[in-house]
């Protein structure tokens, strides 16, 4: 009776222990060895490094069609979105309006030639509200133009980078270029969870094809 339990028990653990190493050898060849190396007349390579330049492109092309893509990106930004970026480059701006406005009357009152009147326009201007008021009204002009503008920039700019810029592209040179430690790295904390679940699979199959093996040669052979 224990000779008999104690050969089930055997045959299940060495089940078990053959599914769970086959699965942990069929993981790790995911992505190892790196190199390829010729063993028996087969070449044995890593799945991932052997076929790394097919799955670049093949990724690439599932995010630029399936996930993202620039047009799509440019229709997600709204005017709304840009205004508060606008409002502050014009307000960051607004010290060299100013200066520019200011050198421009100076400039121009200067250039002016009124015989027996003697005026210092520099203090003239910098002490007037004229310089303020323009570059107030300036400053509110050029928010409304640029606003008005926006959907149409929007509109060309993505026009224009549609035909620069390619996400199967950026894509597929991300990952060609990705270590294959990181890129292993990256995999595990996406599904190390998942990969460990494989192999203790792997050990659970084993235990039940042993268990199975063993009734077979004990119950049917004999």
């Amino acid at each position: 009776m224990w000779e008999t339990l104690l050969s089930l028990f055997v045959s299940m653990l060495i089940g078990g222990f053959i599914g769970w190493i086959t699965n942990l050898l069929a993981v790790k060849a995911l992505f190892h060895p790196h190199k390829n190396y010729r063993i028996l007349g087969f070449d044995y390579q890593g799945l991932l490094p052997k076929r790394r330049g097919e799955l670049a492109n093949n990724l690439g092309n599932m995010v630029e069609g399936e996930l993202i893509n620039i047009p799509e990106l440019i229709k997600k930004v709204k005017p709304e979105d840009v205004n508060p970026f606008i409002d502050k480059m014009v307000d960051d701006h607004r010290g060299n309006i100013q200066q520019a406005i200011f050198d421009y009357i100076n400039n121009y009152l200067k250039s002016i030639k009124v015989p027996l009147i003697n005026i210092d326009v520099s203090k003239y201007v910098s002490t007037n509200t004229l310089v303020t008021k323009t570059t107030d009204k300036v400053v509110e002009l050029l928010r409304e133009k640029a606003k008005q503008a926006v959907p149409t920039v929007l509109t060309k700019a993505g026009n224009e980078v549609i035909k620069h810029i390619s996400v199967h592209d950026i894509v597929k040179e991300k990952v060609d270029k990705m270590d294959l430690d990181k890129l292993e790295q990256m995999v595990n904390r996406i599904a190390e969870r998942e990969m460990k679940m494989i192999e203790y699979l792997g050990g659970v199959l084993g235990v039940l094809v042993g268990a199975i093996q063993w009734l077979i040669q004990h119950f049917i052979i004999s």
